[in-house]
């Protein structure tokens, strides 16, 4: 007959190995990303790929040097670009 501590440890035993295959599961997916995005050579997304609403996504990627030369503009908001773009939108 088996004690329950036992029991319990083989239980907690059996979680952790779970755990550990699913950490290395992961790593993996991880690495093979990562190579398959090396072969795959860097692509050309231009100035804003995510379609930002701040800032930062105003000057070119990569920034030119000195490409804050004039003085910084007023910030009304903390999503200025979101801000101008519904300003710019049509009403259809």
């Amino acid at each position: 007959m088996a004690h329950p501590v036992s029991s319990a440890a083989d239980a907690l035993d059996l979680v952790s190995a779970i755990g550990a295959i699913m950490v290395v599961l992961g790593a993996l997916g991880i690495v093979g990303g990562l190579l398959g995005a090396l072969r795959s050579g860097a692509a050309d997304v231009g100035d804003d790929p995510w379609d930002g609403h701040t800032l930062e996504w105003t000057t070119t990627s990569p920034p030119a040097a000195g490409n804050f030369t004039e003085p910084l503009a007023e910030v009304g908001s903390e999503a200025l670009l979101l801000d101008q773009r519904d300003e710019h939108e049509e009403i259809t």
